[in-house]
């Protein structure tokens, strides 16, 4: 889980490869990810994970993921 400068909560949903967004009214939100598993780069309704793990924001606000499944850091911004 991590916060972002506005006070967002993401956190990844390893079960579903899914990225997901809770604001602080408490609305949940996909990001990315979550009808079908894979690898793909792209938009963020054609972008595919596997199993993502860690997730952190960086200076510029940009989600830094831990892909496991495909063994890769990928970046969302």
């Amino acid at each position: 889980m991590v916060l972002d400068g506005a006070g967002n909560l993401y956190v990844t949903d390893q079960g579903n490869s899914a990225i997901r967004r809770i604001s602080l009214q408490g609305a949940v939100s996909t990001v990315v990810g979550g009808s079908d598993i894979g690898f793909a780069d792209g938009t963020l309704s054609a972008a595919r994970f596997t199993n993502p793990a860690g997730i952190a924001v960086d200076g510029l606000g940009r989600l830094i993921i831990a892909d496991t499944g495909n063994q890769r850091i990928r970046i969302i911004d």
